[in-house]
């Protein structure tokens, strides 16, 4: 996260929604990789990671739905 912050497209403070949920479900697909401990979400059976939104209003988690039209394009090649 650090590295994407520095050097990456924007600040993380800087990217929309869309783009930060995109960045940690991508990171949380790589530490699964190579941490058994990690979990490994599965779109294609529906199982997806808990993703929870903190903003300066509070906090929500993303429902399934949400989190699956996510998937679709942030875990493609």
């Amino acid at each position: 996260m650090e590295h994407e912050d520095l050097w990456g497209e924007k600040p993380l403070a800087e990217r929309s929604e869309s783009s930060a949920v995109t960045l940690a479900i991508r990171l949380l697909q790589t530490a699964a990789q190579f941490d058994s401990a990690t979990g490994k979400a599965r779109p294609e059976d529906e199982i997806f990671p808990t993703v929870a939104m903190i903003t300066k209003e509070g906090y929500r988690f993303m429902n399934d739905q949400e989190l699956a039209d996510i998937c679709k394009t942030s875990l493609k090649r």
